[in-house]
């Protein structure tokens, strides 16, 4: 029996078998995310104020350090699952909408999953471990299955009229609300699909470039309505377009040094290219608009991958390599399910099965040793600061949720760009300066030529506290001055010290 056959007389059920096999594998190794406590302060915030509030809750700098938060739908949601199920609900939240975006995908391509089963499946794994490397606590999981389902939209749109295209301005409404620096992305997709229909120039091809500019007109209207209003259009160029925002985090272009971003990231990326080059029939402009748009994206910052993959899903099945043309000593080559070779299936059902039971098995680990939504600082730590009670600490970024999530005032945190107008500049020149901390031997040396400056921004921020990673190169400067900087708290992984 061959593979065509096998599954276009399942109608995909195979496919969506090996699918959640797939989800669930990658997902129990999702045990790293920490606990989202600004989403959760946040929403706490909107449920009991019922309004959203005017300058930043969390950080100490100034009253005038306004914070957009253009995922408050997605922070609700999240709260509201974790009040009713914990963590075990969440962790299914993330299975739940992966295989939400891969039935979508599957419900497109009903007609070529089995003609070309083992390109999707390839796809559907780089898709499933990078849903699992970067789904965090934040409006990206909303967002990836409104850019699945308006793809969708558009694509069938392409080829027969639909009344689901008047769905768009929903989703931009939606997109608005849930993840609004991504929001532009509802109306550049019709852009896309308007150029594509200009080009191509198909049957009533003008009704479809007139449907598709309404489309774009109303996402702008759909965007609009939002707690912020008007600002939402600007806002997602103002925050992604931002360089030093992803230096300071640590994040953007994929690192092909990595071994994860060159297996996970460019490795995808190449194939699709290399499916573009090896055709013998034309590109569709539409498919190479959106290869560009979502590659671009991804070395942009290496999140967008998924959204790559998620974009490759509608057109991969057109340029898949027929392997029935391909010959070896003249005689074609054939892909097929024998039922002769009954070890063949065997052996895939018991991988199948090991495969589950390993995820299930990592799964529960994960639960029971509460790693997955794990608090990154003890509780003992937290109870520790919040007695301290500093009014002005220096908090290192990569600790902000931590802490907000504890009640104590933050420096900075990961939400860098809504700190660039204040002291985001001078976060990054503290960490600097620090830089050359590592080696206890010239700490003494070091601390000669730089403090000075170092005592500068102390003095000018006025820190009464510093809470640090034990690794970061800030601890042994103050650790090197007991007479100014008093140890309060020591742990393995953070220390406090208290400004004299």
């Amino acid at each position: 029996m061959k593979i065509t056959e096998f599954f276009n007389k399942t109608k995909g059920l195979s496919f969506f078998i090996f699918s959640l096999a797939i989800t669930l594998i990658s997902f129990s190794f999702l045990s790293k995310n920490q606990f989202p406590g600004i989403p959760f302060r946040f929403s706490e915030y909107i449920i009991k104020h019922l309004s959203f509030p005017k300058a930043d809750l969390f950080t100490w700098v100034s009253d005038h350090v306004t914070y957009c938060c253009d995922e408050w739908l997605s922070f609700l949601l999240l709260h509201f699952v974790y009040r009713l199920s914990g963590v075990v609900g969440m962790f299914f939240l993330f299975v739940t909408i992966s295989m939400i975006i891969f039935f979508i995908i599957m419900r497109y391509n009903r007609n070529t999953l089995g003609d070309h089963f083992i390109m999707f499946l390839i796809l559907f794994i780089f898709a499933a471990i990078n849903f699992s490397r970067f789904f965090a606590f934040e409006g990206i999981i909303v967002c990836c299955i409104l850019f699945t389902l308006e793809l969708m939209i558009l694509y069938s749109n392409r080829t027969a009229d639909t009344k689901s295209i008047y769905l768009i301005p929903f989703i931009a409404c939606l997109w608005a609300n849930t993840y609004g620096h991504f929001s532009n992305v509802s109306y550049l997709l019709c852009i896309l699909f308007l150029i594509d229909a200009a080009i191509v120039k198909q049957k009533e091809a003008s009704k479809s470039i007139i449907r598709l500019g309404s489309m774009v007109a109303l996402s702008f209207i759909g965007i609009c309505i939002n707690p912020y209003g008007i600002k939402m259009l600007a806002y997602p160029y103002q925050h992604n377009l931002s360089s030093r925002v992803n230096q300071y985090l640590g994040s953007g272009a994929p690192d092909a040094k990595e071994f994860n971003s060159l297996l996970f990231g460019f490795i995808p990326l190449v194939l699709v290219m290399m499916l573009f080059i090896l055709q013998r029939s034309k590109v569709e402009v539409i498919d190479f608009l959106l290869f560009g748009l979502t590659a671009f994206a991804t070395f942009a910052h290496e999140r967008n991958i998924i959204f790559f993959l998620i974009a490759a899903s509608f057109y991969i099945g057109k340029y898949a390599i027929d392997f029935s043309e391909v010959s070896l000593y003249g005689k074609p080559i054939q892909i097929t399910f024998s039922l002769k070779n009954q070890w063949t299936m065997i052996c895939a059902v018991v991988i199948l099965i090991v495969s589950i039971c390993i995820s299930f098995g990592t799964g529960y680990s994960t639960l029971k040793k509460k790693e997955f939504m794990k608090q990154p600082l003890s509780a003992s730590a937290i109870e520790a600061i919040q007695k301290e009670n500093p009014k002005r600490p220096y908090t290192s970024p990569i600790l902000g949720d931590a802490l907000i999530a504890g009640n104590i005032p933050v420096f900075t945190d990961h939400r860098s760009y809504i700190y660039q107008n204040y002291n985001l500049s001078d976060a990054e020149n503290i960490d600097f300066l620090f830089s050359g901390f590592q080696a206890p031997k010239s700490i003494k040396s070091q601390i000669e030529v730089r403090s000075d400056l170092v005592e500068y921004y102390f003095d000018k921020y006025e820190f009464d506290g510093f809470i640090v990673y034990k690794n970061n190169s800030l601890y042994p400067y103050l650790n090197a001055l007991p007479d100014q900087y008093t140890k309060q708290y020591d742990d393995s992984m953070i220390a406090y010290f208290k400004r004299n």
